[in-house]
This record gives structure tokens, sequence and C-alpha cells, in this order.
């Protein structure tokens, strides 16, 4: 019989989840195999890149070289052209380079012990034994590796995810994300668009990144998103009269989180496991979160050598600890961004244009754990008290969606 490669763990993704838990798995003495099938980690870039300080605290990585511009706000638009601006104090966000990020944080992976293959692919799995078979496609060669355990961490259309019967997102955001030139950006203000006639679904963006260049995107649950993008810059036409597009990629954002993030000797992390922001989309610090996690219970399973899903289970209850809450609330605020009209955006600005609720959110609002802002909100506006977490676990969700519509709908 064929004597194959074995590791203990085999990582299928080196985004910025696969490149951080194998490095923190590789750090534990265990062998670890990294694949990525693009020839490059970190292109092609579907990512706007747009993420908070202690995102990249948690990487571990310094952000001198990531960094490319600080953020301290927000320019909100709704479809009539009425805006509001919010923050404007502290550094809310970070715009940096995402792919040198992902490049990093793969580098980091390697002088950990991780072996990294590029340019290849996972293209089928068999259990064996106690263990799972991998079959490998390469520009040179085909080959099989074995291993005690499976991460996938492959994205939103994970194959890993499709091989162990995991569930899948239960909603997907199609994303079109480009590199731009475009004169009269606010230099520390993202710029965002929202609207059922503008973004299904989702909303668009302008990240700021200085010299003149930017970030511009769009997402949708509906449709095509490069679309909504034509759409946007025909709504908008003095905001987009001398843009350049100079780069265009797209990608899916994957939301809601799954019941099961894992099976016997397999494991989903990141994008595959569908740990992203239900409000924002973003995915790199709550992907991070979910590989410190799974490292940690994949680290302790191999220990004990019991790669069973009971064993490995730890790993969702741990995930949840985390973000359990901020996720939940991400349900709640996807039912009523569905639900609500372009004139309900409208009616929305005008209740945030209050100088002590800009200031609340101002100080308190926080991209990572949106929860942060309901309890000063609710002490500086009782009428809000409908928003407590309390009245969050306690009530029937469509009643406590049709509540905050009603707020929105009754405001002046």
């Amino acid at each position: 019989m064929q004597e194959h490669e074995r590791y203990d763990v085999v990582v299928v993704g080196a985004g910025p989840s696969g490149s951080a838990v194998s490095r923190w798995i590789a750090q534990e003495g265990f062998s670890v195999l990294l694949v990525e099938e693009d020839q490059r980690v970190g292109y092609p870039n579907h990512c706007a890149g747009l993420v908070t300080p202690r995102t990249l605290n948690l990487a571990g990585l310094e952000t001198d070289s990531l960094v490319q511009n600080e953020l301290r706000g927000a320019i909100i638009r709704s479809p009539s052209g009425r805006e509001l601006s919010i923050g404007g104090g502290k550094i809310h966000a970070l715009a940096i380079d995402r792919p040198r990020l992902d490049a990093k944080l793969a580098q980091e992976a390697e002088e950990a012990g991780a072996r990294l293959l590029l340019h290849t692919r996972a293209t089928n799995f068999e259990r064996q034994g106690d263990g799972v078979r991998i079959h490998l496609d390469n520009e040179r060669r085909d080959s099989v590796v074995e291993t005690r355990l499976l991460i996938g961490a492959d994205g939103a259309s994970s194959s890993v995810a499709r091989w162990a019967n995991l569930p899948g997102p239960r909603e997907v955001v199609r994303a079109l994300n480009a590199l731009v030139r475009l004169p009269n950006c606010a230099e520390d203000f993202v710029e965002v668009f929202v609207g059922r006639s503008l973004a299904p679904g989702w909303f668009a963006w302008i990240i700021p990144l200085g010299d003149g260049e930017a970030r511009l995107g769009t997402g949708t649950t509906q449709g095509s998103p490069a679309r909504c993008l034509n759409e946007l810059m025909a709504a908008f036409p003095r905001r987009f009269r001398k843009i350049e597009m100079l780069e265009v990629s797209g990608g899916l954002i994957p939301l809601g989180t799954p019941n099961k993030i894992h099976s016997d000797n397999v494991m989903l992390v990141g994008d595959a496991a569908c740990q992203v922001k239900l409000t924002s989309g973003g995915g790199v610090y709550t992907g991070l979160r979910g590989a410190r996690s799974c490292a940690q219970a994949a680290t302790h399973a191999l220990r004990n050598d019991d790669l069973t899903a009971e064993s490995l289970r730890c790993y969702h209850a741990s995930w949840l600890e985390q973000m359990g809450d901020e996720q939940e609330v991400g349900v709640l605020v996807r039912k009523v961004f569905a639900r609500i009209r372009d004139e309900d955006f409208d009616r929305g600005l005008r209740l945030l244009d209050n100088k002590t609720m800009l200031r609340i959110i101002s100080e308190y609002g926080d991209m990572d754990h949106p929860s942060r802002l309901l309890a000063p909100l609710i002490s500086a506006f009782p009428v809000l008290s409908i928003l407590s977490s309390l009245g969050v676990r306690l009530a029937n969700r469509d009643e406590w969606v049709k509540n905050v519509i009603g707020i929105l709908r009754t405001s002046r």
C-alpha cells in the first residue's frame, strides 16, 4: 500500500483565519499543512479592508506596513440624498492593505512551522481510519495527504463544509469591491449609501485611502452587485463624476451563524463557519476570534488523541460565548433592515440627527461590538427601552422587529 504524507492538521484556505489557526496550532508543536488554491496569498483581493485597531492587535502584527488610513467617522446617505455624519472624534476604524495582511499572517504560520502549499486545490476528501485522506491538485503533480484533523477555512462556498455535511450560510450577500481614483473624498470619513433602490438587502461604501484613491463597493442579496454599482453612480452623478476604476473584484459574504461548525475530525473557521458580522459583513476580526477558539479546541483534542465531534464541541461553545450576543443583535438588525423602505431610511437619519444621540454614537459606537451602544442609548432615550438586551431575549423576534419599525415610522 502506498504511503502518504501525514499531518496532525491540514488547513484548507490561507485567508486570515486559516493562516492564524495554522500558526497557533503549529506553535504548539503539531505538524500543519496549509493549502491555498491561489498562486499568491491575498490575491485576488475580495475584501474592503476596514477593521478596528483591536483586530490587528488580535492578529499580533505590527501595524506600520498595513494601515493605509485612519477613519474617524462615517457619512450615511439615503436614496433621496439626505445625509448624516456620525463619529469624528476618536479613531473608529483602519483601512488596511488586506493582501499584505493575508501574506503576513501566512508568513507567520510558516515561521511557526506550518508548511504552505500555494496554487494547490483540495479536490476530494475521504474518511480513512482515524482521520481524513485529502487529494491535492497542484500544477506540477497530484498528491494525497492524510491528517488527523481537517480544518476548512475555504470561504463562503466551503468544499470542506459540503463534504462534511455541515450547514452553510442562511443568507449570502454578493459583493463587488473596486479600487478607484475619486476626488473630493473626506480624508477620514467612510461614506455609506443605504436604501433598497441602491443596494437591495445590503449597502454601498466608499473607504478613502488617501492621495485620491478609495475603495468603492456595493453588496446585495438580490441580483447583481455590478448593476447596483452602476445604479448607485447614476443616482449620485456629481459624486462619481470623475471616477477612475483601477481594479475590480467580487466576492461572497456569508451571513447567519450555523448551528454546527464541526464534526468528527473536521472543523470550520472564518467565512466557512459564517463567522462574519451581520451588521457590516466584516469577517477579519470575527474570523480571528474564531481561529483562536478553533486552535485552542484543536490543540486540546490533538493532545488527548480524541478528534470526535463530542471532543471538538467546546469550539462552538467558545465561539458563541465570545460573539453569540453580537450575532443575536445582528440577526435582529438584519430583520429590521430587510423590512424597511427607502423613506424609512430618511426617517432613521432624522431620528439619529440629535446632538446627544450623535455624541453617544461617537463615544460608544464599536464596529466589532455594536451591542455596547445599546445601554448608553437607552439611558439617554428611555423610549428606546425596547432595544434592551433583556427585551431582545424575551420578546418574540417578529414582534420586536415590528415595534422597532413602529418607533422609526412614528419618529419626527
